[in-house]
């Protein structure tokens, strides 16, 4: 079985709910818009989701142990096998995205019709999905899994050549059918490794600040 692992950040007094039971899916409206839509979102890297915690964290001048009191992380196996997963950071998973719109422009008002077209992934990503309230048809919503590659801004980099690597490439995982998740356990925030990675995201950030 292809499996993949993830990492969710979340408060601690969210954790034991999440294993005993199941995640909460984060829900797009107009004014939070998550970027690939209705359901429960990971980090495919462990360094995003310690960044997560602290960029949520209320007071940032504080200690890593002071961070750890209030937020952990869930580490999650998803499989990827025996699901319906749409990765849009593939060619193949684009065209299909952008087979959904194609057959979207004529259901919708030209407003939204334009929206799809012109104002990007995360707008498109909320039209699908008020379409698919609207109609009751499955589009997106239709895939157990959807996933994507990000830049992140926060990193500088300014590219000179073809043979330049890209940084802070962020993907995220969006598993909008909660079968698909295999196990769940609270991860050992406590390991050099993760303070490490800590150290290295306040530092960053201390450097474009």
């Amino acid at each position: 079985m292809q499996e993949l692992i993830a990492y969710h950040g979340t408060k601690n007094e969210n954790i034991n709910s999440i294993l005993n039971n199941e995640f909460k899916p984060s829900i797009s409206t107009s004014k939070k818009l998550h970027w690939l839509g209705k359901g429960i979102y990971f980090y495919e890297d462990l360094y995003y989701a310690v960044e997560w915690n602290y960029c949520n964290f209320n007071n940032m001048t504080l200690s890593y142990d002071d961070l750890c009191s209030e937020y952990g992380i869930i580490r999650v196996r998803i499989d990827i096998e025996n699901f319906n997963i749409l990765d849009l950071s593939s060619g193949q998973g684009y065209d299909i995205f952008n087979n959904i719109i194609d057959k979207l422009t004529c259901l919708c008002n030209k407003e939204d019709a334009e929206a799809l077209r012109k104002d990007g992934d995360v707008k498109a990503i909320r039209i699908i999905e008020k379409i698919e309230d609207e109609t009751g048809l499955k589009l997106i919503s239709n895939f157990d899994v959807v996933c994507a590659v990000y830049n992140k801004n926060i990193f500088k980099k300014r590219l000179k050549a073809k043979g330049d690597f890209l940084v802070g490439v962020q993907k995220q995982i969006c598993v909008k059918n909660q079968d698909a998740i295999i196990s769940k356990e609270q991860f050992d925030c406590n390991q050099d490794k993760v303070k490490n990675l800590y150290n290295l995201i306040i530092n960053n950030r201390r450097k474009i600040e």
